[in-house]
């Protein structure tokens, strides 16, 4: 996989991305509702959002381009595609000085401090194999770049963090960091400016997906002595580990070697009998077929 392939969505995926990166007690926590004090709770580093991308000149912007917070923060344009989801959790790991980042990270923030915005996007390439560590393994990959019609759904991740008293949005398709002013909470501050922007479009558009960049629960819950939490969250780490083996699986050869078992055994006339036996016993017997459907 020569390009950036394409991870999904899940808490799960972003915090093994982030460990892998070498970055210690943080974690990505998903939200489901635009909760000033759920969000408070978790005492966010900062919040990456999903929204429908409609284009540059459509895109409505709120806030202010702040050129200056340019050279202050670490911004970088997004020249890649597929890598807005780990460049927004990007965005806010490195412009938070208290994550304890790894030896990797550390290298690129050091090396891209004083590049262009638009050369730090290019010098993201550092960690293509740990993003498509992450891919599904997928048995026909289409590496052609393909370009988005008006017809096609593109979604787009970006992050929001508070620096130096204010809220930034950091979108790499925009020139510089946006500047939403003073920030003197960053749950009610942010949370103002995700709805502000989700009202912008029709009522029936609803795919929204908001996560948080949070310190390790299970750091949090030895922290304040919930032995519960500790255990549930342990048994969510065991679980996330499992499914992002899974991802990995590519389950079209499993597929087809018990296929090509059942006919060395079987035979392919024997299966096309029987499965032509079960489906008439289903039509007269009046249940549904396997897809719900009556036929």
């Amino acid at each position: 996989m020569s390009g950036w392939q394409l991870i999904e969505s899940d808490p799960g995926v972003f915090t093994s991305l982030i460990e892998s990166l070498g970055t210690k007690h943080v974690q990505v926590e998903e939200l489901y509702s635009l909760d000033v004090a759920e969000l408070g709770s978790l005492l966010p580093y900062g919040v990456i959002f999903l929204f429908k991308y409609v284009g540059s000149g459509k895109q409505e912007m709120f806030g202010r381009l702040d050129y200056d917070a340019s050279h202050d923060m670490c911004f970088a344009n997004q020249t890649i595609n597929n890598a807005c989801a780990t460049q927004a959790i990007l965005s806010v790991l490195l412009n938070r000085p208290e994550i304890e980042l790894g030896p990797e990270l550390l290298q690129f923030k050091e090396f891209s401090q004083h590049l262009p915005s638009e050369f730090r996007g290019e010098a993201l390439k550092l960690i293509r194999s740990v993003h498509n560590s992450f891919a599904r393994n997928e048995p026909w990959v289409n590496e052609d770049v393909k370009t988005a019609t008006d017809d096609d759904d593109v979604f787009h991740f970006i992050a929001y963090l508070e620096h130096a008293g204010q809220l930034f949005e950091l979108d790499g398709l925009r020139e510089a960091p946006i500047n939403h002013g003073t920030c003197s909470s960053f749950p009610e501050k942010v949370v103002q400016v995700i709805q502000q922007r989700i009202n912008a479009y029709p009522a029936n558009e609803i795919r929204f997906n908001l996560l948080a960049i949070v310190k390790d629960r299970r750091v949090h819950a030895q922290d304040i002595g919930d032995m519960a939490l500790l255990q549930k969250e342990e048994e969510r780490r065991r679980r996330w580990a499992k499914e992002n083996e899974l991802r990995k699986f590519n389950f079209l050869d499993l597929i087809i070697t018990a296929l090509k078992f059942e006919i060395d055994n079987i035979g392919i006339d024997n299966m096309i009998f029987k499965g032509t036996k079960r489906a008439k016993a289903r039509r007269e017997s009046g249940k549904p077929s396997v897809d719900g459907s009556e036929r």
